[in-house]
């Protein structure tokens, strides 16, 4: 499960509906969710995977940072 977070092509496809994803450094996301309104959020995000089953995902920069 922990590759399908650190996989692109992976999330580009589940996500593709309400958000786009660019990776910016091995461990750094940039990320911007579609609102059906019109415009979007952006953030960066910072996955690190810590063992067998542990991801941490923190927002680095961004509307909830």
């Amino acid at each position: 499960m922990i590759d399908f977070w650190t996989d692109q092509e992976r999330l580009d496809r589940a996500l593709a509906e309400w958000a786009t994803l660019e990776r910016i450094a091995t461990d750094r996301w940039r990320c911007e969710a579609v609102e059906r309104a019109g415009g979007g959020r952006r953030w960066c995000a910072e996955v690190t995977v810590e063992g067998p089953g542990v991801l941490r995902w923190r927002v680095t920069d961004g509307p909830v940072a």
